[in-house]
């Protein structure tokens, strides 16, 4: 990939303040630009992956015998190209090192422990800076935690760096939201990620962090945004997340691509001086403005903190290796050591260097903001010339490269964080959710994929863990191999990869203005939104397809609340055609859409006064340059976004009372509303039911039904747009996965597609209903395509797939056709569960003996012995496809 056009650049060489920045030059020479890229005049048939193998315990993490082996086999012209079917055949002969599973072991049995120590070092921090700008104190606050904090390595790391010494660390963000962490230390059940799976505390720590949160009281984000929309609706808008699903909350609860790329070629000194002379320029000039000022201040804290938090590692692995007995642990120690003492201050050198500085960027955004854990990037791209030159130097193998990627996805599988019990089924994971992105293209629209693309994808396959789960970009030049190893590893690991297409991802952005180069440059967070560089996911909420429906056949009414919350449409029996209950329907949605958007705006007027990211805007494209806060959200590339959902769930039940009510008369809606008021009790309430079931359902292939779910997406869309926030961009559609569909579905009664109260809804975004696509994977695929779903940034697609149906070469084959077939069509998005009924029944009944079993659920993967009963009988009731 040509990375970096028109970025900042500091010589690697250089170091310390006197250094400069210069511009980078924004294309490499023809050999380096495609070095390690696939000949598409080459396309190698399809093989099979070899043995998957356990690191034997004699083995060692790096050995000097082994790189001299492997380069005396490879180490010629082209050698890691794709295209050589001698290198990946290694790739698929690399191994775990010994400590690995035994970690994994630990891991799967382990609960989140958590901790009080960022949050009393907050609370210091606060109390010491009253008085002084907002923006500097939350520079203070980060920075003293980062001078201050315990630092940790476990004897499993090749790379530094853990938020505590527990598998689990959670540090609550009591200075963003009291009431989130009073609430969940006055549970029973300590809410850290999954209602199965609760947290730990000491006695003394929850005091301590009880104690830390009086101290933020009135000072948070949360309370200040929340009063804000009292004030302004006479109510508090809790009462509607209720009941209607709408998830936005105030604070950071943005996602957006930082600049690995950026710290790992050039270093923070390069932006620490770049802070430095804006203060300077500042100073010496008229202007006015001393937020910018603050800003570049605020920077220059942070950075230096961070600086001093690396150190701080370097010192505690010395000491480490000073007192470690076994020379081979004792080399690593000192190794990293040295890596901690260079990254991230200066340039990386060597891939472990580049690794050990996205490690510590990452804990850097997580002590800043705990309950945004950050993402990844493609580190197949912005580590890839680190890797080359090392590897042509015999400075390291594929064998070292995969263990440390094998480090950076366990120490990323322990980040988590303290939930609102409320909202705790959201997302039933354990793990923090977090992302890598693999493959596609680069700026210049040629294939990116190399040899970590294969590689990572290897490794991800045998460590088997749900998070961080990864994201393959695909597009038309996509090698075959590369396909059949991530479809490989999605047989062995629930959902992982997912498959996003770089056409719709690069069209989506090109309209709103990005340039083409940039639109090409994205990368996924959290779930699944592919972001391009100095653009934002900003989540203000969610709106139910499924409940506006049920809103509008009670005219307003929750009937699971009995009170009215919503826009009184009418009453629904007096509607004399199909056309009067949907222009209700639609009344309704847009009365929800305006109201989120304008709690939206008054957020924005109001977040920036309370809250700074300091060290998140220092690495994202453009604050500093603008000299401003992430927080302010005023640049063009701030989107803001309502997730539209259970749009299949809508279709499906406007179908069933379009043909059942108004053309078929088999029931009059006086009946049908009825039998879902009741949840189909009674003979003649199963009988109704069962004609909604039999009604038809979009994932068949059906015009009528897809074209349906295909309108609501688009009137969806359209609607949401149609509100601007103050920095004069629209308003966005996204549809995330997640498991929102379980947690809504909670809070939903029957409805017309033949669902029960209370029941999920369908999964992910564009799956079909549970148990009702019922002529095969290809139908599913073109009821997605017909239905279009572009105006939406990403949606999810969930299959599930018989083991048996790819258990041969061929078949596997014929599935990787399937998804490339589909995605060459113009679909978005697919990921695959490939796991039988008998397995998950097991499970269940054993799950002892099933611990290791990952599913994908919508958004992300988890271990199905950790989710909740009704949550696994949702994933077995999924249609097991053939191929």
């Amino acid at each position: 990939m040509v990375r970096g056009v028109g970025r900042r650049n500091c010589s690697p060489g250089a170091e310390g303040p006197q250094r400069r920045c210069g511009r980078r030059e924004a294309h490499r020479g023809a050999a380096t630009a495609t070095l390690g890229r696939r000949d598409n005049s080459l396309n190698p048939p399809l093989r099979g992956s070899g043995t998957l193998h356990i690191l034997d315990s004699q083995l060692r993490y790096f050995m000097a015998t082994a790189v001299e082996t492997e380069h005396a086999a490879l180490h010629s012209a082209g050698a890691l190209d794709l295209s050589n079917e001698q290198l990946l055949e290694d790739i698929d002969n690399t191994t775990l090192n010994d400590k690995l599973p035994v970690w994994k072991r630990m891991q799967m049995d382990a609960r989140p422990r958590i901790r009080a120590e960022r949050a009393l070092l907050a609370a210091e921090s606060w109390k010491r800076t009253r008085g002084e700008d907002v923006q500097i104190r939350r520079a203070k606050l980060l920075a003293h935690v980062l001078e201050n904090i315990p630092v940790h390595i476990h004897d499993w790391q090749l790379l530094a760096g853990s938020e505590s010494e527990d598998i689990f660390g959670v540090h609550p963000d009591v200075d963003q939201s009291t009431s989130v962490t009073v609430a969940a230390m006055n549970s029973d059940s300590l809410p850290v990620g999954n209602p199965e799976v609760s947290g730990i505390v000491t006695e003394e720590e929850r005091q301590s962090l009880l104690e830390c949160a009086e101290v933020f009281r009135g000072d948070t984000v949360f309370e200040h945004v929340e009063q804000a929309w009292v004030d302004a609706f006479g109510t508090n808008p809790s009462n509607w997340f209720s009941a209607l699903q709408f998830l936005g909350k105030p604070g950071p609860f943005y996602k957006a691509p930082v600049e690995l790329e950026k710290i790992v070629r050039e270093g923070l000194r390069c932006t620490i001086d770049e802070a430095k002379a804006k203060i300077s320029e500042f100073k010496a000039s008229f202007e006015a403005d001393v937020d910018r000022l603050y800003f570049w201040k605020s920077v220059v804290i942070v950075l230096e903190a961070m600086v001093v938090y690396a150190n701080r590692h370097a010192e505690h692995a010395s000491s480490l290796a000073a007192a470690e007995a076994d020379p081979a642990r004792r080399a690593e120690l000192e190794q990293m050591a040295e890596a901690c003492r260079r990254v991230p201050e200066h340039p990386a050198r060597t891939l472990q260097e580049g690794f050990q500085a996205v490690v510590f960027t990452l804990l850097g955004l997580k002590l800043e903001t705990p309950h945004l854990p950050g993402d990844s990037g493609r580190m197949d791209q912005y580590l890839w010339d680190l890797f080359r030159n090392d590897y042509e130097q015999g400075a390291t193998s594929l064998q070292r490269a995969g263990e440390l990627f094998a480090c950076h996805l366990a120490y990323r599988a322990g980040v988590t964080s303290l939930n609102d019990p409320s909202f705790m089924d959201m997302s039933q994971t354990v793990t923090e959710l977090n992302l890598i992105t693999l493959g596609g293209v680069d700026r210049d629209g040629r294939s990116a994929d190399n040899a970590l693309t294969y590689l990572f994808l290897h490794v991800g396959g045998l460590l088997g863990l749900p998070e961080p789960h990864l994201t393959l970009r695909w597009h038309p030049e996509t090698p075959q191999r590369v396909m059949r190893k991530a479809h490989e590893v999605s047989l062995k690991v629930g959902g992982n990869p997912q498959f996003v297409s770089d056409g719709p991802v690069e069209e989506f952005w090109t309209a709103r203005g990005v340039p083409v180069e940039k639109a090409r440059d994205s990368s996924g967070l959290g779930c699944l939104p592919p972001l391009v560089p100095g653009t934002t996911y900003y989540n203000i909420g969610c709106v139910s397809h499924a409940k506006t429906l049920e809103l509008t056949l009670h005219n307003g009414r929750d009937p699971l609340l009995d009170r009215c919350i919503g826009l009184e449409t009418g009453d629904p029996l007096e509607f004399e055609s199909f056309e009067q209950l949907y222009a209700a329907y639609q009344a309704q949605y847009e009365f929800w859409v305006a109201r989120l958007a304008r709690m939206a705006r008054i957020s924005y007027h109001v977040e920036h006064q309370y809250l700074r990211t300091p060290f998140f805007s220092s690495i994202f494209d453009g604050c500093i340059e603008r000299g401003r806060d992430l927080a302010f959200r005023d640049v063009p590339g701030c989107h803001h976004f309502i997730n539209d959902r259970a749009t299949i769930d809508g279709g499906d039940s406007l179908i069933a009372i379009q043909k059942l009510v108004f053309e078929e008369k088999k029931l009059t809606l006086a009946e049908l509303i009825e039998a879902l008021d009741s949840n189909f009790a009674g003979d003649r309430g199963e009988e109704i039911r069962q004609l909604c079931l039999a009604a038809p359902k979009y994932g068949n292939d059906i015009d009528e039904v897809d074209r349906m779910a295909g309108e609501l997406g688009a009137f969806g869309g359209r609607t949401i747009r149609s509100h601007t926030m103050p920095n004069g961009v629209p308003i966005q559609i996204g549809r995330p996965g997640v498991s929102w569909h379980y947690f809504a579905g909670a809070k939903t009664g029957a409805l017309p597609n033949g669902r029960r109260s209370r029941e999920p809804l369908n999964d992910a975004t564009l799956s079909p209903m549970r148990g009702q696509d019922r002529h095969g994977p290809t139908a599913v695929l073109r009821s997605v395509l017909k239905a279009g779903f572009r105006e939406s940034l990403f949606n999810t697609l969930n299959q599930r797939v018989s083991p048996s149906a790819v258990r041969s070469p061929e078949t596997m084959d014929k599935l990787v056709g399937l998804t490339q077939r589909y995605l060459e069509n113009g679909g978005m998005h697919t990921q695959y569960n490939i796991v039988d009924t008998e397995t998950m029944r097991r499970a269940q009944q054993t799950p002892e003996e099933h611990k290791d079993l990952v599913v994908r659920i919508g958004g992300f993967s988890a271990y199905f012995v950790q989710l909740s009963k009704t949550m696994q009988d949702d994933v077995i009731m999924r249609t097991e496809q053939g191929i």
